[in-house]
């Protein structure tokens, strides 16, 4: 029987409210995090609301330092990012996304709007962070996790940390409105049709001795739309059996 093959199990991004939310807005917090996130399909992250009501009135540093305290959160590492909805979320449905603790060596010389009080090497009191759309936050953990963009890249310089944040665009970025991108099945001969004519194999380059897809009750039955695909066997597999990328069936 044909299956879908999963990766590691999804990340977990965790939204930390501020201020009581209205129930329309944590709907449309959902909603828009999900398919942005494809959801329904193999997301990359999901969104946990936390039930904490110890943070309410609390700035995403002060939020930090109590998950430090806590042991959780630890500084340094990607997976500890989370969002933080406040009192201007139930306005417009922004969120803060919170990242690590900005270090004097993220900024050149002069970029800064400082403080006297700041340390004058290492860590500054302040998170990297950008008020962004609910849907942006699934796009936007993905690229920081991939280091295809930094945080610091948003800011307008000199940058002042103690200046109200303004919420970013997405650049286009909207995932809502994509494709998921295709799941990989591993499927038996019974479950695949295989085929070497050019008109099938000539739309890929290179071009490949034969392609695969799934039969149409096979690929109906996992929710899949069958198209043809560059095939291979994984060696931890029966004899025969193939492995092949099929689109997702969104309608």
């Amino acid at each position: 029987m044909p299956h879908i093959l999963q990766g590691s199990p999804p990340d977990i991004l965790i939204l930390y409210c501020t201020h009581p939310l209205d129930p329309s807005t944590i709907q449309a917090l959902k909603s828009d995090f999900a398919l942005a996130a494809n959801d329904r399909y193999n997301p990359l992250v999901k969104l946990h609301i936390s039930e904490r009501t110890d943070f309410q009135g609390y700035s995403p540093e002060e939020i930090r330092r109590q998950l430090e305290r806590e042991g959780l959160g630890q500084d340094g590492i990607h997976g500890n990012d989370f969002l933080v909805a406040d009192e201007q979320t139930n306005r417009d449905n922004s969120v803060v996304y919170a990242s690590r603790w900005a270090r004097r060596d993220d900024f050149y010389p002069g970029a800064l709007v400082e403080s006297p009080d700041w340390p004058k090497e290492g860590k500054l009191p302040f998170l990297h962070k950008l008020r962004i759309h609910m849907h942006y936050a699934p796009v936007l953990w993905v690229n920081l996790s991939i280091a295809n963009v930094g945080i610091p890249e948003s800011y307008k310089y000199p940058f002042d940390p103690n200046e109200p944040l303004t919420t970013v665009e997405d650049g286009g970025a909207d995932w809502r409105k994509e494709p998921p991108p295709p799941a990989y099945v591993s499927a038996s001969p019974r479950s695949y049709i295989v085929s070497d004519d050019p008109e099938d194999t000539g739309i890929f380059m290179p071009r490949p001795p034969r392609v695969y897809r799934l039969t149409e009750e096979a690929a109906e039955r996992l929710g899949l739309v069958p198209r043809w695909s560059v095939g291979w066997h994984a060696k931890q597999d029966p004899e025969e059996h193939m492995q092949f990328a099929q689109n997702w069936k969104t309608e």
